[in-house]
């Protein structure tokens, strides 16, 4: 096989390739580490996105004495009936109190004291698909029927929840980047210090007619088997670590539920197949360097 063959090279022995394994390991190790992030940040993003868009919420701020808290049912029946006949809409439905504090409850917890907080109406909104809204003229009418009636289309919640997710991905991207540049150097460093230590065979297989192609491929062979140890104990590490934080998010049962989905990785079938080649990538990244490398060091030699 590839790495069986018989060398005219004696690079297995080389003390300085011993800590290349343990170098591609733990660079595998945060690049997969990194690119689950990076997955797991989309992910929940694609999930927020799916789950709002279409949907609007109105606000109507709770009453402040008893004369607004006995026509209060009234107005919600006026604005919903409003928002019906709206151009755009699909539907309107009111929350009713009980309902409003089931949202509320795993954020602030059941028990009487989410039962006297003065919580505000809501109207849950469902907008027609590529239908367009007119939301500032409609929040003006809001506010003629109910003073203080907010209109929440989740928008800038939205844009920070992006934003958050773009400045994770840029994140990623740096650390896979990084880890690239210092394997790329780890490998550098071994095959320059291999050339160093065998030269003498060098020159003898140069004189017997060898090329510079066939030393650059018992290099990249050499390179080939250490990265290929290195990225399977790299990929087994990580694989355990990102198991042990998806069995966590699933466990968070109690969590709130935007923080449960928050914290959970969310992963499915394509993203581990995506993670699975980030070792192969590694071990290709090291074969291609190394034997750029002897070719690069051997001309010089000429």
């Amino acid at each position: 096989m590839f790495w069986r063959r018989h060398s005219d090279l004696p690079l297995r022995g080389d003390a300085s390739s011993r800590f290349l394994p343990w170098i591609v390991a733990v660079m595998v190790f945060l690049a997969v580490l990194a690119v689950a992030g990076l997955l797991a940040a989309q992910n929940v993003v694609g999930r927020w996105q799916w789950a709002l868009s279409g949907t609007l919420t109105v606000q109507v701020p709770p009453p402040t004495d008893a004369k607004t808290a006995a026509t209060l049912e009234g107005r919600i029946g006026q604005i919903v009936d409003l928002l019906r006949r709206t151009p755009g809409i699909a539907s309107a439905t009111p929350l009713s109190e009980p309902e409003t504090r089931a949202l509320l409850e795993p954020w602030l917890g059941a028990g009487t004291a989410i039962e006297e907080l003065p919580l505000p109406r809501l109207i849950d909104v469902t907008l027609i698909p590529n239908a367009g809204v007119d939301f500032a003229a409609l929040e003006g009418r809001l506010a003629a029927l109910a003073p203080g009636a907010t209109l929440d289309d989740h928008g800038r919640w939205l844009g920070d929840l992006v934003r958050l997710a773009q400045s994770v991905e840029a994140v990623a991207a740096a650390i896979v980047a990084l880890v690239a540049l210092a394997a790329v150097a780890a490998v550098v460093f071994a095959v320059r210090t291999g050339l160093a230590i065998h030269r003498e065979v060098i020159d003898v297989l140069h004189l017997i007619g060898a090329r510079d192609s066939y030393i650059a491929r018992e290099f990249a062979r050499q390179a080939f088997t250490l990265s290929l140890l290195g990225a399977l104990l790299g990929a087994l590490l990580a694989g355990g670590a990102l198991a042990v934080l998806q069995r966590m998010g699933q466990g968070l049962d109690g969590a709130p539920a935007p923080m449960a989905g928050m914290l959970s990785l969310g992963l499915e079938m394509a993203d581990w197949i995506l993670l699975a080649t980030v070792p192969l990538v590694a071990i290709l990244l090291s074969v291609i360097t190394a034997r750029l490398s002897v070719i690069r060091a051997l001309s010089r030699l000429v």
